[in-house]
C-alpha cells in the first residue's frame, strides 16, 4: 500500500514580514510651533523591514527652521503581529547634526500603525535625551504615510 505525504510549504516571510519606506512630520511643528521654533516642516523618512515581532529601521529628519538634522536607527517590539491596528514600543539609537556640531541622542518611543493593502499610516510618540539643547528631553509626536513591499 503506498504511502500518501503531504507536505506543507512554511513560507518565513508571511504577511508580518516586509520591508518599508516611509515619510512623515512631526505634528506639533507642522500644526502649531515647536517650543523654540515658529510653525515649519520637519519631516522624517524611513526605511526599513519588519520580521514577526522585531522591527528595524533606519531615518534621516530634517527641520531646516532651526537647522536640525537627526539620523539613526530604531529598533522596535511588534506587539500584535499581522493585525491591522498594531502597537509598536522601541528604543533609538541617533545622530543630532546641527551646524558644527554632531550629538548623540537616544530616545524611547510608541508607535500605532494602521494597515491597509501595500500600505500604512503611523503615529509616533517619543521621548527624546536632546544633548544639543543642554540635556534636556523633549518629546514629539509623528504621523505619516508608508507603502510595504516584499
Amino acid at each position: 500500500m503506498p504511502f500518501l505525504c503531504i507536505g506543507q510549504y512554511r513560507n518565513t516571510f508571511s504577511n508580518d514580514s516586509y520591508f518599508f519606506i516611509s515619510a512623515g512630520a512631526d505634528i506639533r511643528n507642522a500644526v502649531y510651533k515647536g517650543t523654540v521654533n515658529e510653525r515649519g516642516f520637519d519631516g522624517v523618512f524611513r526605511f526599513g523591514v519588519r520580521k514577526e515581532e522585531l522591527q528595524v529601521e533606519a531615518f534621516y529628519e530634517i527641520f531646516n527652521i532651526i537647522n536640525y538634522k537627526a539620523f539613526g536607527a530604531n529598533l522596535s517590539y511588534v506587539l500584535r503581529r499581522d493585525k491591522k491596528l498594531t502597537p509598536l514600543l522601541g528604543i533609538e539609537l541617533g545622530m543630532i547634526q546641527r551646524p558644527k556640531h554632531l550629538y548623540p541622542s537616544l530616545a524611547a518611543l510608541s508607535e500605532l500603525d494602521y494597515h491597509f493593502g501595500p500600505f500604512f499610516i503611523y503615529i509616533k510618540g517619543e521621548i527624546k535625551v536632546r544633548p544639543d539643547i543642554n540635556d534636556k528631553i523633549k518629546g514629539s509626536v509623528y504621523g505619516g504615510l508608508g507603502y510595504k513591499f516584499k
